[in-house]
């Protein structure tokens, strides 16, 4: 998936089913990989690729990594 929200762009790997390995699934969310970007200034703001490269570095880039993690797998798989 790839989209915009809230001033950030993002690109995630969202899967229909749950990660074999645990540690490769950013909590229970079917997402292994997940990059944010801060548009006005390019910033990276949060880089999850099967475990944390990039920890959300401000409270808007943790608000988005939580809201996707809450939906975007059942939102692009309707389960």
């Amino acid at each position: 998936m790839i989209g915009t929200i809230a001033g950030h762009k993002f690109n995630a790997l969202v899967f229909p089913e749950h990660a074999e390995s645990p540690e490769y699934e950013l909590g229970t969310s079917r997402i292994s990989k997940l990059w944010i970007q801060r548009r006005a200034d390019g910033a990276t703001v949060v880089n999850f690729d099967r475990g944390w490269d990039v920890r959300p570095t401000t409270e808007v880039a943790a608000a988005i990594t939580d809201f996707l993690s809450a939906g975007l797998a059942e939102h692009t798989y309707g389960q």
